[in-house]
């Protein structure tokens, strides 16, 4: 029996992986799927579906609810991230036109992020928000009909 090094862990190139690219953004409130069943894969959560351009900006939407975009430095700034939380927010206003409502993005809820390959997800960042450890969430609950036990 051999003992997986953090490299070889699925979710442990966000550690240890020293290519990527930073990246932007949160999570959608109240959590969502893409998908027609919840998986028992990390990967699936983080993996990028979509690329969607909003407000002049590409988009990068997870599986597990994530919405990204690539940082070139330009988010150091109250305007630039002004700029993306606006973008995000026109984003979920288009979902909501389609049935999906969320929460809006505020400027707390932004926080730093990683793309390796297809996959994105956030690694770091500050302020006190429920959106940026919405992977974690999914990761860790388990499947369930909100609506069993209401007849």
């Amino acid at each position: 029996m051999s003992v997986l090094q953090g490299s070889d862990l699925p979710l442990g190139r966000f550690i240890y992986d020293r290519s990527w690219v930073p990246v932007r953004g949160s999570y959608i409130y109240p959590m969502k799927y893409f998908g027609l069943q919840r998986s028992t894969n990390p990967n699936d959560y983080i993996e990028v579906i979509r690329v969607i351009e909003v407000g002049g900006r590409k988009v990068a939407v997870t599986r597990g609810g994530g919405v990204f975009v690539r940082d070139h430095g330009e988010f150091g700034t109250e305007e630039g991230i002004g700029a993306l939380v606006a973008a995000l927010n026109l984003l979920l206003c288009e979902l909501a036109l389609h049935g999906m409502p969320s929460e809006p993005m505020t400027f707390v809820d932004i926080q730093c992020g990683k793309l390796i390959g297809q996959h994105a997800v956030i690694v770091g960042g500050s302020g006190d928000t429920h959106k940026g450890g919405g992977l974690f969430f999914l990761l860790c609950a388990a499947a369930q009909d909100v609506a069993q036990g209401y007849g």
